[in-house]
């Protein structure tokens, strides 16, 4: 299958992106704790992180449908990048935060048109979220082992101010060669939102928002990296390895089986995303073995891929950044709160109580998943 230009160019950017981002972003806790920030300053801090990612998503899919897809691509890239300078450049937790959260508004912006020029690119979505994905995905695994390579050597301060320049230098590849393809009219078939919300798209509104809870609980929020810290005693180095070796078989499980989505559905992949992520979780912090870890990741992988595919199934084309940036925000302002419900349950209940959280979110999710499926379309009469 041809990728097209826009999905190669998104592809290997984002690829060089989180190579620098993932050499330090998992060490981000702890390198605010050694500028004098508390355990539960670092919950609240986590909670404002996941709420900025996600509070402008709903503006930026109104602009990208408004203005296109690349404007709101490009900009966003070199506000991002000027923000993870300064956040370099601070000597406090309080200014480091602060500038890492404008970096995070900035992001957020620009994701919806990351899903829609995607989602745009070919008919054949599962395969094309998949292949981009495949990028994302070793762009995560190689940051981590690259920092633990560099850390000896490098500052957690040093990696931020290099992923500066990279986010620079990418704005401005993308300014180059990025072009603004778009649909400008409803296709048959999809879910209009013109009038009130569609019953598939709400019940798929309520489990995204649960499934960014469990991200922020597992994957995404402090508390993969301080357990490992604080009960296994990891050095900052092996964790960065965990979490490349993890991301590494996500990966390659995406690059071999990249028609999966198409096969088995996308939807069922995403169920058992959302009971695997954390059972493998409490597996690891129960036992200890590395394998555990490493298999709880791939499922995170998988869950981004078949959660854009059926989101931009449900977003009608003419309208399809709004509806993206809409689920963004909504399931982010639910999914920003779970870092700080989670250190709370993490200093009340002891350290795996946030993963048995996330377990039960995803028993709950899936009952709303499985509605979010739209009714066949009813045959069409001929006229007599």
């Amino acid at each position: 299958m041809k990728l097209g230009r826009n999905v190669l160019v998104l592809s290997v950017t984002v690829f060089f992106i989180l190579i620098a981002l993932f050499s330090w972003y998992y060490l981000f806790p702890l390198y605010l704790k050694e500028l004098g920030a508390s355990e539960s300053q670092i919950g609240f801090l986590y909670t404002l992180f996941t709420l900025s990612f996600t509070l402008l998503q709903l503006v930026g899919g109104v602009l990208s449908d408004r203005f296109g897809r690349k404007k709101c691509i490009v900009w966003p890239t070199y506000a991002y990048g000027l923000a993870l300078l300064f956040t370099a450049l601070s000597r406090s937790w309080l200014g480091a935060s602060i500038f890492y959260l404008l970096g995070n508004l900035a992001s957020a912006v620009q994701t919806p048109s990351f899903t829609a020029m995607v989602g745009e690119s070919t008919e054949r979505r599962g395969k094309a979220f998949s292949i981009y994905e495949t990028f994302v995905a070793f762009g995560l695994a190689t940051g981590p082992l690259i920092g633990g390579i560099l850390l000896p050597y490098v500052s957690v301060r040093g990696l931020i101010f290099a992923t500066s320049l990279v986010v620079l230098l990418s704005g401005f590849v993308r300014h180059l060669l990025l072009e603004e393809k778009r649909p400008l009219k409803a296709t048959n078939g999809e879910i209009s939102f013109s009038g009130p919300f569609p019953r598939p798209y709400i019940m798929f509104l309520l489990a995204g928002s649960l499934m960014y809870l469990i991200f922020s609980l597992t994957s995404n929020g402090p508390f993969l990296t301080l357990f490992g810290s604080e009960i296994f005693r990891l050095k900052k180095a092996t964790i960065n390895f965990y979490f490349a070796i993890g991301t590494y078989i996500g990966a390659l499980s995406s690059l071999i089986f990249s028609d999966l989505p198409e096969a088995v559905g996308a939807r069922r992949i995403l169920g058992i995303c959302f009971l695997s992520i954390p059972s493998f979780v409490l597996l690891w912090s129960y036992y200890g073995h590395p394998l555990f870890f490493f298999l709880a990741l791939p499922f995170v992988h998988w869950a981004y891929i078949t959660y854009q595919i059926v989101l931009t199934e449900l977003s009608p084309s003419h309208r399809r950044g709004t509806g993206i940036g809409l689920f963004g925000t909504l399931t982010g302002l639910v999914g920003s709160a779970g870092p700080y419900v989670g250190m709370q349950l993490k200093l009340f209940y002891g350290p795996r109580a946030p993963f048995y959280l996330a377990l039960a979110l995803g028993i709950v999710a899936i009952p709303f998943l499985i509605q979010s499926e739209k009714p066949p379309h009813p045959p069409h009469r001929q006229a007599l």
